[in-house]
């Protein structure tokens, strides 16, 4: 509540599942949607029917892939086409820790399985 100045915080996302789930559910405004898109903890989402009866909390899936499969092809050029401009402009980025050519896969692999890492681990398909 102090962070968001007591705003009504109505989606929460969720990419780990298990207990997190039920962590953000408790922070979402009497109402609110959290959307899982992962498993990370490796566990199931859990939470509270608390959630659900007292404070109507809505918890919905996503799977990007089924979103491609199922969305127009005029609103995904238009997506692919808003995020080149926020690439182009520099609002959207994402640091890289690594790059490896593809005969370096295992070594990709055990870099970006290692967790803590300070950006992403890219394919290169001619080299590194």
């Amino acid at each position: 509540r102090e962070e968001t100045a007591s705003a009504k915080i109505r989606l929460g996302v969720d990419a780990a599942a298990g207990s997190a789930t039920d962590r953000i559910a408790r922070c979402v405004a009497v109402g609110g949607t959290v959307v899982n898109y992962g498993a990370m903890s490796g566990k199931a989402c859990n939470i509270s029917p608390d959630a659900f009866v007292f404070r109507d909390v809505t918890l919905r899936g996503f799977w990007l892939a089924m979103w491609f499969r199922t969305e127009k092809p005029e609103v995904r050029r238009a997506l692919y086409a808003e995020l080149v401009r926020l690439i182009a402009d520099g609002a959207l980025h994402a640091p890289v820790q690594a790059t490896f050519a593809l005969s370096q896969i295992k070594e990709a692999v055990a870099a970006a399985a290692s967790g803590e890492r300070s950006g992403k681990i890219v394919l290169v398909p001619n080299g590194a």
